[in-house]
């Protein structure tokens, strides 16, 4: 009875904090995505991306990441203040760095994709200087 109410209690927590609701719900801005959908709708069907585009899309990839990271340092910070007295069968602090190694994962594929809209970019580039 006691170790089900604690495996239920340590789900509940890693999904709290794994939605953000710890740290005043710090997240990606929601506005990324937004901006996303008004550059993609903003140019028809078959139209091909300038440079300029793909390189503020990279910028909005950057700075979700930035935010992403900023949000697993904060966990790990908080894992790392938790005595064993407050957390004795470490059930928080285990949520938090799965909660922090998930928002590390998270930044990494960000700047992955901000860096292969970066390389299209430097790509158009080179081929508008050669026509």
């Amino acid at each position: 009875m006691r170790a089900s109410y604690y495996l239920l209690l340590g789900a509940l927590l890693g999904t709290i904090v794994s939605a953000g609701f710890f740290h005043g719900g710090i997240g990606p801005s929601p506005s990324i995505p937004f901006r996303m959908g008004e550059a993609i709708a903003s140019h028809p069907e078959g139209a091909t991306w300038t440079a300029e585009d793909l390189r503020e899309i990279a910028a909005d990839y950057d700075h979700q990441a930035d935010v992403v990271q900023a949000q697993a340092i904060e966990f790990e910070r908080t894992a790392a203040s938790i005595t064993p007295l407050e957390d004795t069968k470490g059930f928080r602090r285990s949520a938090l760095m799965v909660a922090s190694g998930m928002r590390w994962k998270e930044a990494s594929e960000l700047r992955q994709m901000a860096g292969h809209h970066r390389d299209e970019a430097i790509r158009l580039m080179g081929k508008a200087k050669s026509e």
